[in-house]
């Protein structure tokens, strides 16, 4: 009996405790840890999972589990954002533009007699996307003005990407010197443009020679200065004319005769000197004349007195 009495006080004393311990675990006491602060920890945040602990009929515990949480896991890297990789643009070439392939005429620092005719030819590459069109312009830009005129048509078209020749009729001044004439290019209603990525004109660059060219006189002779012929056949008068010049260089002339004259001719001379010309001038009726000599080039001026001849009809 007084161990059945022990046991049962034994019993007694456990069921006491375990009472004690439930009534501690249902009444949590407050977080005091910052000021004002009220709330529980069960208020705060869900306590950790843990298994529930079964006992075995002999009253010792089978198993105790522990709490498990789950480990923090560390962030995954962010990839950085792809790099814009910049993409090669096509540049497209300017609508007009050009570069000189070389000069076809009249190199750089040619010399000239002083007042000769030439043709200055350019070969241009059309180096834009545009054609140039006959209706484009060929414009003076400075220096020597050695052409008629200020402007001149293309005059034929000059695909994109080909080249083709530009020519200018030119005359080398009266005055020794070098001479320079600039050029450049104007489309229709467009902007003027040169050569290359300046921009600059093309040119002509040419020398003078020291002699002042020009005609310093000019005789003129007929055959017969008087003649009788029948009518309408008339007669031919055989007219003659001695040039002199005072140097090398393109001499152009013109027959007058009264009131009408003769297309112009030309003549070079190769140094100073004389040159003669001839022309024949058939009259068909009773009537006179004065036939005379009209220098175009380079002095433009006629000499006089000329010759003069008549015709009588039979």
């Amino acid at each position: 009996m007084r161990n059945r009495s022990s046991w049962l006080s034994l019993t007694a004393i456990v069921v006491s405790a375990v009472l004690m311990a439930g009534c501690s675990l249902f009444n949590p006491t407050p977080a005091t840890d910052w000021p004002g602060r009220s709330e529980t920890l069960t208020a705060l945040a869900p306590l950790p999972s843990t298994t529930t602990t079964s006992l075995p009929e002999n009253g010792s515990p089978e198993a105790v589990s522990t709490p498990t949480t789950s480990a923090p896991q560390p962030p995954s890297p962010t990839a950085p954002p792809p790099t814009a990789v910049p993409q090669p643009t096509s540049t497209q070439a300017a609508c007009h533009q050009a570069e000189l392939v070389n000069d076809v005429t009249i190199p750089d620092g040619t010399v000239m007699s002083p007042g000769k005719q030439f043709v200055k030819t350019w070969k241009l590459w059309n180096t834009g996307s545009c054609d140039w069109q006959p209706s484009m312009l060929v414009v003076f830009d400075g220096g020597t003005q050695l052409t008629a005129n200020l402007e001149y048509q293309l005059g034929k078209t000059i695909p994109s990407g080909k080249m083709g020749e530009v020519s200018l009729p030119m005359t080398a001044p009266l005055t020794a010197g070098e001479y320079t004439s600039n050029w450049r290019l104007k489309p229709a209603g467009g902007v003027v443009f040169g050569v290359g990525a300046g921009n600059v004109p093309f040119y002509v660059k040419i020398k003078v020679g020291d002699t002042l060219f020009k005609v310093s006189d000019v005789a003129v002779t007929v055959n017969n200065a008087s003649a009788t012929a029948p009518c309408p056949s008339g007669y031919n008068f055989k007219l003659s004319a001695q040039i002199t010049a005072t140097g090398p260089g393109d001499v152009v002339y013109r027959w007058v005769f009264g009131d009408s004259s003769s297309q112009d001719e030309t003549i070079t001379f190769s140094g100073a000197g004389a040159q003669s010309v001839s022309i024949s001038r058939n009259l068909s009726s009773t009537t006179s004349e004065t036939a005379k000599i009209y220098i175009v080039q380079p002095n433009r001026e006629t000499f006089s007195p000329g010759a003069s001849y008549s015709l009588t009809c039979q």
